[in-house]
């Protein structure tokens, strides 16, 4: 399904549908994010770049087998309004984009990514003790719901995807994944399934509910 969006770039992401006997013959995007450890409210996620997505697809294939279960790959495009920022970003530079990775940022963009996160995960009741924050790309990968405390903070409104670590329900090691809130859902422009005979609607999700990728 295709979906007509201007824009001055766009990312291709993929995701993966777990289905235990017959693949259904449609299905809404919404219900096939990757089913990470922890759910991150209001959200798609799906593997960002080509190594992501070819350990990512090999780690589900092994996951299907273990658990008697079968699954298809889905792939989909976002428009950016922006180009991405090939340099480290500092805070200050956050506005002129609307595509942000973790892995190009500056230590100062870090510094306050880190007080965001020690206040989620004080507002989940962990105690900030036992975490190395010398290392906030782990604890991020452990909690990746924390990612929806960053969407929400007020100078991070504008950002569409989000590409960070997350570690998922399948897979020893954590995976670069896109995530994009549902409030940027008409920035989909395009959704197939790459190997079946699958119709992936971009029918919008609702606001408070959250799917993983199968329904087995």
């Amino acid at each position: 399904m295709t979906n007509q969006v201007s824009g001055q770039s766009s990312l291709e992401l993929s995701t993966i549908y777990f289905f235990k006997d017959s693949l259904p013959a449609s299905i809404p995007l919404h219900h096939c994010g990757l089913p990470l450890r922890e759910a991150i409210s209001n959200s798609i996620s799906a593997y960002y770049g080509y190594q992501s997505r070819l350990e990512g697809v090999a780690a589900a294939s092994e996951y299907a087998e273990q658990h008697g279960v079968k699954f298809t790959a889905i792939d989909f495009s976002v428009a950016l309004d922006n180009r991405p920022n090939l340099q480290r970003m500092a805070a200050q530079d956050l506005q002129n984009f609307d595509f942000l990775s973790f892995s190009m940022m500056s230590s100062s963009m870090v510094d306050e990514i880190v007080a965001v996160m020690k206040e989620g995960l004080q507002a989940r009741g962990l105690s900030l003790e036992t975490f190395d924050f010398k290392r906030p790309y782990q604890i991020l990968a452990r909690y990746p719901s924390l990612v929806y405390d960053l969407q929400s903070q007020p100078s991070w409104e504008h950002i569409k995807v989000i590409a960070h670590p997350a570690q998922l329900i399948f897979g020893d090691c954590p995976y670069n994944v896109a995530t994009l809130p549902y409030r940027y859902w008409d920035r989909i422009t395009e959704v197939f399934c790459r190997t079946d005979p699958l119709r992936v609607s971009l029918k919008t999700p609702p606001a408070t509910v959250r799917f993983d990728a199968g329904s087995y």
